[in-house]
């Protein structure tokens, strides 16, 4: 019977390797600080889609460095790249929504305070003596 390696790749699809004889994983998963740095990069591309665009920014920052020095495969950098590039479209499109609303809001209140026939009737500051 033929077995496949049962380690999930940061992208989340299963690993489609042969397993070694006797064990689950294959040749490169069997060393458990592979396995280890798989779920590290799932755990980050999990909490991706919760973070805010600074959260991303140290993310990213910290993904190209452990690419740089060597500590992550450039698959697992790829895989994490892609998470936090479609969080920053969503995030784009949030403020972009934002923004649409409040000159929406702004626009109505504009209108409303220039149909008002006692806009001369408001408080005034005026300065101390």
């Amino acid at each position: 019977m033929i077995r496949f390696c049962t380690e999930i790749l940061p992208a989340g699809s299963h690993c489609r390797q042969f397993a070694l004889r006797g064990q689950r994983w294959c040749h490169a998963h069997a060393a458990p600080h592979r396995r280890e740095q798989n779920a590290d990069a799932r755990q980050l591309i999990a909490m991706i889609p919760s973070m805010n665009l600074f959260a991303i920014a140290i993310s990213l920052g910290n993904t190209v460095h452990e690419l740089r020095t060597r500590v992550i495969t450039p698959l697992h950098a790829q895989a994490i790249f892609d998470a936090a590039t479609t969080r920053l479209e969503q995030l784009t499109e949030e403020a972009r929504l934002i923004k649409e609303r409040a000159l929406a809001e702004l626009s109505r209140a504009a209108a409303a305070s220039a149909n008002n026939p006692y806009r001369g009737n408001q408080l005034h500051r005026a300065p101390m003596k």
